[in-house]
């Protein structure tokens, strides 16, 4: 199987990968209905400085929760616990779930940014483009009135906007697509955040534009030296922007690692089901046949028991897989995977 990887090639105005912790996210847990419904359960996540981590499953994982449980962005319904401790600009560490309402919009936007799904629902139809960007750089406080222009049309402009000055008068309805995505993106970075959390941003893109968007987050996130997180569902964008994964399956991670080393040896059989489902080819260049993988996600509100993949896995054992709950295990210094037979699928 071909998968395609991304580009680690720096340039001379780069800010150097440390490999800083940025997020440390402990035991996060997200749940409805009084707590009966569990959508996120026990995660446990990592990001560092200049790389980004791609959470990656099917709808109904729990990838979009996830984030959203991070910027405090839930209903007040939702039951939110563990730890997600975040370090901000200047060092100082802070449990982004437990801060103040006024701390947690301060970092929003700020120190924090996300791209959403789909721009417009998130752009403001009413509004035109620079009023929304002003509103972001007037929000912060950060960057004096007579910048404010300027300083939006220089992140159009580096978001690959053509005539940035112009388009400031424009309304999302009359950008199309990838430029009201290109929109977002600046919008996102317009105070040069830490940490971007970007959920599923190429989604409702065509092939070329989600190139030209994965390119361009690539490129800018080289440049800041920010950590990112991508959720998303396709490997193959996987596969061109992140450097570690978490694989979500039913509110869990069930596989995690280094992007290179889970794609060529996945352990755990739902990581190795989505690769077998998305198009591939081999050495010769022929596409291989999709292998989709049986059944649908459970729902939060009646997870099987034992293993909650086990009804949709080949690899399944009665009286074992249905009955014990695997644990996530270390098998390697940046390894993991939560099945009871990895050793057995992996062979």
């Amino acid at each position: 199987m071909t998968m395609a990887f991304n580009d680690t090639t720096g340039t001379s105005d780069e800010v150097p990968n440390t490999g800083d912790m940025i997020l440390r996210v402990e035991n996060l847990s997200v749940s409805f209905s009084g707590g009966a419904i569990r959508v996120v359960d026990n995660l446990n996540l990592q990001v560092r400085r200049g790389r980004t981590l791609a959470i990656v499953g099917e709808s109904g994982s729990g990838k979009s929760v996830t984030s959203l449980a991070l910027l405090k962005l839930l209903p007040q319904s939702a039951r939110v616990g563990g730890r997600a401790v975040f370090r901000g600009r200047g060092g100082t560490e802070a449990d982004l779930l437990g801060l103040p309402d006024a701390e947690s919009r301060r970092l929003r936007g700020n120190e924090i940014s996300m791209i959403f799904q789909e721009p417009m629902s998130a752009l403001n139809p009413v509004m035109q483009i620079g009023q929304q960007l002003f509103e972001v750089l007037h929000n912060h406080g950060q960057v004096p009135s007579e910048g404010v222009r300027a300083r939006a049309i220089e992140m159009l402009t580096t978001v690959g906007i053509p005539d940035a000055e112009a388009r400031l008068t424009s309304y999302p309805h009359e950008l199309s697509g990838g430029m009201r995505q290109r929109v977002m993106i600046a919008m996102a970075l317009m105070m040069h955040p830490v940490l971007l959390i970007a959920d599923e941003p190429t989604t409702a893109l065509d092939v070329t534009i989600q190139a030209q968007i994965l390119l361009l987050l690539r490129r800018l996130q080289r440049k800041l030296g920010m950590g990112m997180i991508f959720i998303t569902h396709d490997l193959a964008v996987v596969g061109q922007i992140a450097d570690d994964v978490a694989v979500m399956y039913s509110g869990r991670v069930v596989e995690a690692g280094p992007v290179r080393d889970v794609f060529a040896a996945p352990r755990h059989p739902y990581t190795q089901g989505l690769l077998r489902s998305a198009p591939s080819v081999d050495a010769a260049g022929n596409l291989l046949p999709l292998e989709p993988i049986p059944g649908t996600v459970p729902l939060p509100s009646n997870p099987p028991p034992g293993c909650r993949f086990h009804p949709r896995c080949s690899h399944a054992v009665a009286g074992i897989c249905d009955e014990t709950e695997p644990q996530l295990e270390q098998i390697g210094p940046q390894r993991s995977v939560r099945c009871l037979r990895w050793k057995e699928v992996s062979e």
